[in-house]
């Protein structure tokens, strides 16, 4: 494990935004009280702002064994990575059957697995129509590290 897969931070993004932030966990687990009036504020201040994920919303964030962070690449079809040790986001997969890339995992055969969901051709976005396409699709792609494991 290294310092950026062993829990230190907190990465984020809104699912309607393009910006990606991070918040050291230690501040989280810090509750408000007598002595320490100010924890939930110190942590909203610590919020780091970490930029723009590169022409596409996510949805769906995992992290492998060497700390590299996956990015769902919806409006690319795609997954990026973000390398929290560069402060860097490359595009890492592309296709145009990726729909939508969502409910990341990384197994400990090292590979990232995700689903093509099809959010948006859903009836309630199309005036009643069903638009997705079968067949539904989980997709695993190799990486070059394993599953974080915490103790």
């Amino acid at each position: 494990s290294n310092r950026f897969s062993d829990g230190a931070f907190l990465y984020w993004t809104p699912l309607a935004s393009r910006r990606f932030y991070r918040v050291a966990t230690s501040l989280l687990r810090v509750k408000p009280s007598g002595a320490s009036p100010n924890a939930a504020n110190a942590a909203i201040s610590a919020v780091q702002f970490l930029g723009e994920l590169g022409g596409s919303h996510a949805d769906g964030l995992e992290t492998d064994a060497s700390g590299l962070i996956y990015i769902g690449a919806a409006e690319q079809d795609g997954v990026s990575t973000f390398n929290p040790e560069e402060g860097t986001i490359e595009p890492f997969v592309r296709d145009p059957r990726i729909q939508w890339p969502d409910t990341f995992s990384v197994a400990t055969n090292n590979k990232l697995y995700f689903t093509s969901n099809q959010y948006w051709l859903q009836p309630q976005f199309n005036n009643g129509t069903d638009m997705r396409k079968k067949p539904w699709q989980i997709w695993s792609v190799p990486i070059g590290a394993g599953k974080v494991m915490l103790t």
